[in-house]
Parts: C-alpha cells; structure tokens; sequence
C-alpha cells in the first residue's frame, strides 16, 4: 500500500506468471476489460505451453498484489485449488521453486509480512511478500497444456500533477526468464468506457481504443502494459 507521503493510491500489481524451466510457454492472452467507471477491471490471462516431463508439478506461479475478489484458476478448463505455499518448501533445498530460478531465498521473518526473494540471475532479484504469490498444484502429462487466470484488478491513482490519472498495470518482465517465449496477445475492451484512454503500447494491430483493440507481439514489447486515463479538464479550468 502507498505510505501517506505518497501522492499515489496502489491499486492491483499483478505479473505474467513466473514459469519453471521444465515449461515451454507457447503464447499468453491477456484480456482486460474495464469497467464503467474506470474502478475495477475484469483480467483473464490464459498461458499455452508445453510440459517436458509429467506428473504432480507446479508449472506457474503468479503474483497478484491487491486484487479484489476471488484468484481462479484453470487447467484445461478445470478449476484447480489457490493453495498456501507449504512452509516445507520455503527453504533451498527443499523448494520446487529451484525450478524456477538459478537462486532461490527463503523467508525473511515468521509473520503476516513475510517476504521471499526469487532471483532471476546471480545478481538480479525480486522480492515479493508471501501471501502476494497465487500457488497452485496439478498433475500434467506431456505435451501441451492450458492455463487460465482470472481475478479482477483495482485502479491505480496518482495525484501527483494538477488532474488525477488513473491506470491499470501489469508486469511482463517475468516472460523475460520463461524457457521460451512464443507470442503474446493483448485485448483491451473498454467498450463500457465512454472516455478517452492511453496505453503505453504503439497502435493497436486491430480495432481501436474507447471500443476493443488488440496487439500482437513475438517478443515482448516493454516490461509492463499499462493503462492510462486522465479526465479531461473544461478551458475555465486550464
């Protein structure tokens, strides 16, 4: 959450799942679709991939910061359980979580606030509080799989300037470490929205912004995709 010095009120946080290296994902699809009132927004990302070995795995982990409502799941179109992370994996040599990075620490304290740090590479982390991360178990056979997520994110806002913006964001840089990235696809339907909002993509390849647009990507087009509205202001008020 901000701190009161913050000119900004956090909304959701949420990232591209964080993949094992067992896992080839063949395409994501992120769909947002926002609300009248640019409050809320409706997130639905699904995850195509490949699984090399088979059996009772943790294929993805995802962080949702500040979500509100139920974090669903589904594999191939069965809803799975949201779990808490067994404590007995919370430790280096026990966690499955080797498979997702090359360093993997474990929690920093014993309390609500408890924290894990997931690094990447040697020199390069992140370190996400416990109960941000959205783990799940299931039994995949080889071959090609679908995952589904699914949760509705609050809006971001910053008061920093004269007139308040609003955003949705979403972190792509955890695809960066994938075992291989495919395509990505990105769906925004602000058709509910009778106002004019920006995003920090180019153009869409389809459709247009204020109704449904769509891009498509083979390699990842920023860190993050953001969302952005700013109420116009009348002439008195410039």
């Amino acid at each position: 959450m901000a701190n009161m010095a913050s000119p900004v009120s956090e909304g959701t946080f949420s990232s591209s799942a964080f993949s094992s290296r067992d896992i080839n994902i063949l395409n994501e699809k992120i769909h947002v679709t926002i609300d009248k009132d640019f409050k809320t927004a409706i997130y639905k990302i699904e995850y195509f991939l490949n699984t090399e070995t088979e059996g009772r795995q943790i294929p993805l982990l995802f962080h949702a910061l500040d979500s509100t409502g139920e974090f669903k799941i589904w594999v191939d179109g069965i809803e799975v359980n949201v779990l808490a992370i067994p404590l007995q994996y919370l430790t280096v040599a026990n966690s499955p979580f080797a498979k997702f990075t090359d360093i993997f620490l474990p929690l920093s304290n014993n309390d609500e606030s408890e924290t894990v740090t997931i690094y990447w590479t040697e020199n390069s982390g992140f370190v996400y509080q416990l109960n941000n991360l959205k783990y799940f178990e299931t039994d995949l056979t080889k071959g090609n799989h679908t995952i589904r997520v699914e949760y509705i994110a609050k809006v971001w806002l910053d008061v920093s300037d004269w007139v308040k913006e609003y955003s949705f964001r979403y972190s792509l840089s955890p695809a960066k470490f994938w075992k291989s990235f495919g395509s990505l696809e990105v769906v925004v339907d602000a058709s509910q929205f009778h106002q004019s909002i920006t995003t920090n993509f180019s153009q869409p390849a389809s459709g247009k912004l204020g109704s449904v647009a769509t891009w498509n990507f083979d390699k990842l087009p920023a860190n993050y995709f953001q969302i952005n509205y700013v109420p116009a202001v009348s002439s008195l008020a410039t």
